[in-house]
């Protein structure tokens, strides 16, 4: 996913569903972490 996509103000009211892989433990809160990262900036 684009850091573009997650900060484009035309979608700041859109809600979206993010399909990460998950192959070991932990990969839900380290997939979570990256895409808040990226949308901060």
């Amino acid at each position: 996913m684009s850091r573009h996509l997650l900060r484009d103000k035309r979608f700041a009211h859109a809600a979206f569903i993010a399909e990460t892989p998950v192959d070991a433990p932990g990969d839900e809160a380290r997939n979570v972490g990256v895409l808040r990262t990226l949308a901060a900036g």
